[in-house]
């Protein structure tokens, strides 16, 4: 059987086979309760298989985590240039909303990744470098569209502000609630990006 299945797929169908197989186990499981062999039967893969494209469980965690930051980016990119009714200011809020709220399994993935990550070196090293990306990301966006006055929503205590949302949704089962006040959340956004204008325009006029 598992030579049918090396024979039917190319390298990157298994790599896709063993992501997904590990998805599901990691959402089932958990992450530190989800061993190769697992995936191995999981994914109906040999080991010998298995272990040509992966040494260990963290390794298919890590490509299953940033294939999700990569869906994420997509989305809000769409989003942006899907809308262009409305203002960059509203775009933005209204996709960093969507982001604290939405739900996929990948976004669960990464609330279990960024747990991990206070316990183990190489998760945290990994983590802090996908945060400083995304920022740098962002940054190069809104000067790209002549948007500098979002960069106020790389700082960390806006990033902390929304990690915290996303982890109440994940793990206090806060999604609904939020969802019938999104107004809430808007207004929050929006008071931020507003201080942080007239605390720069402040520091222009006195510079």
């Amino acid at each position: 059987m598992h030579s049918k299945i090396r024979e039917r797929l190319s390298p990157e169908q298994r790599k896709k086979r063993i992501q997904e197989s590990a998805k599901k186990l990691f959402l089932e499981k958990g992450i530190s309760k989800t061993t190769m062999e697992d995936v191995s039967r999981e994914s109906k893969l040999s080991k010998g298989g298995l272990y040509y494209y992966y040494n260990n469980v963290t390794d298919i965690l890590l490509d299953i985590v940033e294939e999700g930051a990569k869906k994420r980016y997509q989305l809000v990119m769409e989003f942006f240039y899907d809308n262009p009714q409305m203002s960059y200011e509203d775009r933005i809020v209204e996709a960093t909303v969507e982001k604290m709220l939405d739900t996929n399994e990948y976004k669960t993935l990464y609330m279990m990744f960024l747990v991990e990550a206070q316990k183990y070196k190489k998760f945290k090293e990994i983590s802090d470098k996908m945060e400083e990306d995304g920022r740098k990301s962002f940054i190069e966006f809104v000067r790209k569209n002549n948007m500098s006055e979002m960069e106020c929503l790389v700082k960390d205590e806006f990033y902390s502000f929304v990690i915290s949302i996303i982890l109440s949704t994940e793990l206090l089962n806060t999604r609904n609630s939020f969802n019938d006040n999104r107004d809430f959340l808007r207004k929050i956004i929006r008071m931020y990006i507003k201080n942080h204008k007239e605390e720069r325009d402040e520091k222009r006029v006195k510079g």
